[in-house]
Formats: C-alpha cells, structure tokens, sequence
C-alpha cells in the first residue's frame, strides 16, 4: 500500500518502462523492499490470479486508459465519455448507488 502512489508516479509520471519481471524488482529494490520476498509474492498463485483477473476486466471494460472506472461489473465511465474526471466520479457514484439498489 504504501509504494502505490510511487508505482504509480514512475510508471506515469516518470516513464519508466516497468513491464519486465527485471525491471520491476530491480526497480522494487532500490524502494527498500526485499528483492526475494517480493519476488516470491509476485510469482505466487494469488497474484496470478489477480493479474488474470485484472487483464480480463481491462479487456471487457476495453479500457483505453487511466483512470476508467468500473462499476459493478457492468458499467464503465471515463473522463473522456463523461466529459471530465469530476462527471465521471459522478457518473459512476450514480451507477454504485443504483447497483446497491438492485443488489
């Protein structure tokens, strides 16, 4: 939890190309996290999943890019369909209460 926001700057902000097993723990690594530990967690049958999971929901949403929003398993909004993030957030906070609705 604590390295998403440095995840998410290096690979955004900073363009760094972190999409090779390599890179990822070396990179991992100087953020003064146990190289070994981490690497066994990523090979792990629980990230896998995940990672599957995460790839299939990317494909069915057909996500352009970042950040979409995903609601309820049926609905996708983005700044760009819904004109800004702000209307987006709004979008998909409608979309959540309705889906608690029907739930």
């Amino acid at each position: 939890d604590s390295l998403h926001a440095k995840v998410f700057a290096a690979i955004h902000g900073q363009k760094l190309p972190l999409n090779t097993e390599a890179a990822i723990i070396d990179w991992i690594g100087r953020q003064g996290v146990d190289k070994t530990k981490f690497s066994e967690t990523y090979k792990s049958f629980g990230v896998a999943s995940k990672l599957k999971r995460a790839v299939q929901l990317q494909n069915d949403y057909k996500v352009e890019g970042v950040p979409s929003l995903g609601i309820a398993g049926r609905y996708y909004t983005d700044g760009s369909i819904a004109g800004s993030m702000e209307r987006a957030l709004k979008v998909a906070e409608s979309l959540i209460a309705q889906s608690r609705t029907r739930a």
